[in-house]
């Protein structure tokens, strides 16, 4: 679920965003924020509006990589501000997506379903499930390679109660969920009570893999579970908030000690 989770991260920004309000909000009263830059330590994100603060078009650049693998996305949204098209208007630079499009069900923030579109037109098919309550319980992810083949992966999501939007465990199988394939890998979280950066469900999901209403304090992560090859790491997440309650910055540290910080700007705050 991981494979394009950073070029993921940047629609769920967009999307979040070009949304002043949304279905399932951390809070019903939160004020809303809207995110213009998203800085990571590999990529910065610049999101443009129009009048109605829907995204006109993203700026994507790799930063490691230098200006010349900056790509500019043309954004097509719905009625409700939800993205139905992002997409160069030629052949993307660096590893970077060509388009991405999606469909959406009732007024549902997470869609139905997404597809990703690369250069050498390999893509992923994406569909996701919904309880009656609205709670995504399952995505499947087939990966259609250039060459012809295919392969497929399926995740299912853990809830603590039929009302709350942030699953506590997300366990990802090999194969179609009729396949029988294996489990190799389970994540378990924990989070704060505060507004995600674009303010919508869907965030959490393009930048880890679940769908949340609020930001990740604690991500256990379990590898190859039951198997003599177990692995279990623990990933834990700080934040610094402005006033209306969005996160400024994201730190965490990766494998060698390294730490990580993602930083948000935002505009129009009421």
């Amino acid at each position: 679920m991981k494979t394009h989770a950073l070029v993921l991260f940047i629609i769920a920004l967009i999307i979040g965003c070009s949304k002043k309000s949304d279905p399932t909000p951390a809070s019903s009263n939160s004020p809303s924020c809207l995110l213009t830059k998203a800085t990571l330590t590999q990529s910065s994100t610049v999101i443009n509006y129009n009048s109605s603060n829907q995204p006109t078009t993203v700026v994507l650049t790799y930063a490691n990589i230098g200006p010349a693998n900056a790509n500019t996305y043309n954004v097509t949204v719905d009625g409700s501000g939800r993205i139905t098209k992002m997409a160069t208007s030629g052949t993307p630079n660096g590893f970077a997506f060509s388009s991405l499009e999606a469909t959406y069900t009732g007024t549902n923030v997470f869609p139905a379903t997404y597809k990703l579109t690369f250069s050498d037109g390999s893509y992923t098919q994406n569909t996701a499930t919904f309880s009656s309550n609205n709670q995504v319980t399952q995505i499947v992810s087939t990966s259609h390679l250039a060459d012809g083949s295919t392969s497929n992966s399926h995740t299912t999501f853990t809830y603590p109660n039929t009302t709350s939007q942030n699953p506590t465990k997300a366990e990802d199988f090999m194969g179609l969920p009729n396949e029988g394939g294996d489990k190799y890998e389970v994540q378990e979280y924990t989070y704060d009570d505060k507004n995600l950066p674009g303010g919508a469900s869907l965030i959490s999901f393009f930048s880890t893999g679940i769908t949340a209403t609020n930001n990740i304090l604690t991500d256990k992560d379990t590898y190859s579970p039951g198997t003599a090859g177990e692995y279990v790491s623990t990933q834990t997440y700080t934040y610094q908030y402005n006033s209306n309650g969005f996160p400024t910055k994201r730190t965490y540290s990766i494998l060698g000690g390294s730490t990580i910080t993602e930083s948000f700007t935002y505009g129009n705050c009421n």
